[in-house]
């Protein structure tokens, strides 16, 4: 043994060196430092208890969640990153010194929900102490964990763990900071695994070793950019660009979403929701998504009804739709219908025919909300029921353009009236309203619950950003009712627009689509269901069965960076979303570019979309750079 120490001497393995100091901080804390601080922090958390197997959180539209953080105060990242995954109603006890009577009276209020997530915070190391946890913390966990479901997580010391070897659901961080506190929220819903093991025993229950393994249910994680191969400084550049286009009045405000391999790694909210910047964007605002919906709405169901076969996309839509039958639109297919070639007008004016004399006809609107005029249309303003039964009639008798010389089919034109169909077509097979059918099937199981149609039917009117000040047909400042005429025609869910939501949940969604239909541990869409869609079919047209797709030539919304399989939408209100199966990039943008006046089109001529869509790349290409320099 000497001698081999000897040998490691002489060969200078534990010569003292001399450590350079004058970089130390920078070094220790540069994005390939922190994403390392970030891996270890993320193998560590243990799942000590999980009796009823309820980590990680599986069927969300069954549960409802409640979460109390001790010892820390309101908007915290525990909180802000459970908000992400489903809707909770948050409780705070701060100081940890809270009345028994405050206690009971909280225990009262949560023991009407399903599922209580609660967390220890701000506790110590010394055991004479009892770590920091008071008994009147210990005595809450302990009533409530018999009224509900509670999962605690314990952010401090394993030897604490001895006062909660009870609770069902258990976990153990070892430390209390801001990574600690967005790990433990993806870990319960399943967006990481668990692997972490206890390093001493708290009791005899609760030993040294002991862990439960959980396993990834693939939904959206949020880690840091160098976790999943991108360059963090590169994706900085992104806040120069809205920063500058909001200086321009391009737009008020946005949200810019960026994930990789699963894992947001890029979530910013900018500005305000109108110049007048009384209200700052902030994760939660949701935008009006306009002809987003196509691809966010109505082609989620169509797709659902194809794999299903009650539909066949090859078929005539008369086959589905009666009325067709001895119109121009009898010998309409499907396929052509979803790829904008069957012939249809880009754009209809159908409010337009509502109007009489310069004004709205009283024959179509109401002032007041009632059963006749049960449809909101604006601000103070209702539409009578067969006010959807009009629109119909009008997209039936609609004229089609004409077919070029010796073509057997119409060239491609971007149409909304392809989307009226589709959305009527679904509802038929359906036979249900489709905001209906998506929230039920998709949207609450995702756990996407700020995407719906209607939102002034469930939020408060500060929570959405304004589009146009309306001065020539509802007269008004457009807020929480679709910007798009037609669909406010239709009481506000049609199928080319009327979706709202908020960057996160859309991602939700798309990220579910990236993964061919599957996400949280269940299957939405059989594997080939999303290739058949996002699939180009006809030479000169580049659109899927729904899906837009990057432009063969390159420009346009996308950056030319992206692979050819990238599919996605852009919607009128500046709002787009692509994603990018070679590279599993998801990228979300929304903005109302539109406030207060739909004729700034700077968005586009700036090509602010492109642009972003352009770093997201460049920070891939600098992130490989970087990492074979470091290398050599």
């Amino acid at each position: 043994m000497k001698k081999i120490l000897s040998a490691k001497f002489q060969a200078g393995l534990y010569a003292r060196k001399m450590v350079e100091t004058s970089m130390l901080v920078e070094d220790l804390n540069n994005p390939r430092a922190q994403a390392l601080n970030y891996e270890l922090y993320e193998q560590s958390v243990t799942v000590v208890n999980n009796d009823k197997n309820i980590v990680p959180f599986r069927h969300l539209d069954t549960l409802s969640f409640a979460s109390v953080t001790i010892g820390l105060p309101e908007g915290n990242p525990f909180q802000e990153t459970l908000d992400k995954y489903a809707t909770f109603q948050h409780f705070y006890i701060a100081d940890k010194d809270t009345s028994e009577a405050a206690f009971n009276a909280l225990v009262d209020k949560l023991r009407q929900f399903k599922v209580v997530v609660v967390s220890l915070h701000d506790l110590n190391n010394a055991a004479s102490k009892a770590f920091g946890i008071r008994q009147s913390s210990r005595t809450l966990i302990e009533r409530l964990r018999t009224k509900t479901n509670v999962v605690l997580a314990v952010f401090g010391s394993a030897y604490s763990l001895k006062y909660f070897d009870q609770v069902d659901h258990l976990l153990c961080t070892y430390e209390d900071n801001e990574i600690t506190q967005r790990l433990v929220p993806q870990v319960l819903f399943g967006a990481l695994p668990a692997s972490g093991r206890l390093p001493v025993s708290a009791n005899n229950k609760l030993k040294a070793g002991r862990g439960i393994t959980t396993y990834s249910l693939k939904r959206l994680g949020y880690s840091l950019p160098e976790r999943v191969g991108l360059n963090s400084e590169t994706l900085q550049t992104i806040d120069k660009i809205v920063d500058g286009c909001i200086k321009e009045k391009v737009m008020p405000g946005c949200q810019v979403l960026v994930a990789k391999n699963g894992v947001v790694v890029y979530e910013k909210a900018y500005g305000f929701m109108t110049y007048e910047t009384l209200y700052p964007v902030t994760p939660h605002t949701q935008y009006d998504i306009a002809s987003v919906t196509k691809v966010a709405a109505t082609l989620q169901a169509i797709m659902f009804l194809h794999e299903r076969g009650l539909l066949d996309v090859n078929r005539k839509a008369s086959e589905y739709l009666p009325e067709f039958k001895g119109t121009n639109k009898e010998n309409m297919l499907v396929r052509d219908i979803l790829m904008h070639q069957a012939g249809l007008v880009a754009f209809q004016d159908h409010w337009s025919r509502t109007r009489t004399r310069g004004s709205l006809n009283p024959a179509y609107y109401s002032n007041v909300q009632d059963a006749q005029h049960p449809l909101i249309v604006g601000t103070g303003l209702y539409g009578v029921a067969s006010l959807k039964d009009s629109l119909w009639r009008w997209t039936i008798n609609s004229r089609l353009l004409k077919k070029p010389a010796n073509q057997e089919k119409h060239n491609f034109e971007y149409s909304d009236l392809s989307f009226y169909i589709l959305k009527e077509l679904a509802e038929r097979l359906l036979n249900q309203p489709i905001e209906q059918f998506l929230t039920q099937n998709f949207y609450e199981s995702l756990g996407a619950d700020e995407l719906g149609f209607n939102p002034l039917c469930r939020f408060q009117e500060n929570c959405i950003a304004p589009t146009e000040k309306d001065n020539y047909f509802r007269h008004s400042l457009i807020r929480g009712t679709v910007h798009d005429q037609g669909a406010a025609l239709m009481g506000g869910v049609s199928g080319h627009a009327g979706l709202f939501g908020t960057a996160n949940d859309l991602a939700i969604l798309m990220q579910m689509n990236l993964q061919k239909g599957y996400y949280g541990g269940r299957r939405y869409f059989m594997e080939n269901t999303l290739p058949t869609f996002i699939k180009s079919y006809n030479k000169g047209n580049r659109r899927g069965l729904g899906w837009d797709r990057p432009r063969p030539e390159g420009g346009g919304h996308v950056s030319d960076f992206a692979s050819r399989n990238t599919f996605g939408h852009t919607g009128f209100t500046g709002t787009c979303t692509w994603v990018d199966p070679d590279e599993q990039i998801v990228y979300v943008f929304l903005s109302n570019r539109v406030y207060p006046d739909p004729g700034n089109t700077k968005l586009a001529s700036y090509q602010v979309r492109r642009k972003i869509h352009d770093v997201i790349y460049k920070s891939i290409i600098n992130y490989q750079a970087l990492n074979a320099s470091i290398k050599q």
